[in-house]
């Protein structure tokens, strides 16, 4: 491989730099002369690492238990028209509409195993929270605590690696 003239000047420059970095710092420190990093035992890393996925998992799980708290402190039960449904790989559900208290129609998605095999036209039952219909409609069959299943699992896990480090 042939070097154009602006390679050569490029290695000539970087060998100098190289040169001055070496002659500036001989004799003030060396590689060998720095401890090792210790970052703990295999059983410690693996710890570390799911109590950092747990933690994530917790944060993620804040806009589901904010939903729940909203909808227990004010919910209103009405009836909602199935609009589509759908048949995902982690979460099954339905696309519907209804009507608030207030009048105001609002399309959202429910996430229920239930509306998996109903036909579109189909009237359930939902509940929501007026102050964000859209954002906390969920299925008024389905408990409370079916659906604060998985962060409550998240936080047990943090708490777990929280008093075991």
């Amino acid at each position: 491989m042939r070097l154009t003239h602006m390679h050569r000047h490029w290695q000539a420059w970087m060998a100098w730099v190289q040169r001055r970095h070496v002659t500036r710092n001989a004799g003030r420190f060396s590689m060998s002369d720095r401890p090792p990093v210790q970052i703990g035992t295999p059983a410690q890393v693996i710890a570390g690492i799911s109590a950092l996925f747990a933690a994530l998992g917790c944060l993620a799980a804040f806009p589901v238990v904010r939903g729940e708290m909203a909808r227990a402190q004010n919910s209103r039960i009405t009836m909602a028209t199935i609009l589509s449904t759908y048949d995902g790989r982690l979460i099954d559900g339905a696309h519907v509409a209804f009507t608030t208290a207030a009048g105001r129609r609002v399309e959202a998605q429910v996430a229920s195993s239930r509306f998996r095999d109903m036909r579109v036209g189909t009237t359930v039952k939902i509940r929501y929270a007026p102050s964000t219909p859209a954002h906390t409609a969920v299925d008024s069959e389905e408990s409370s605590a079916e659906r604060l299943a998985m962060p409550g699992a998240f936080w047990a896990m943090a708490i777990a690696f929280g008093i075991g480090s």
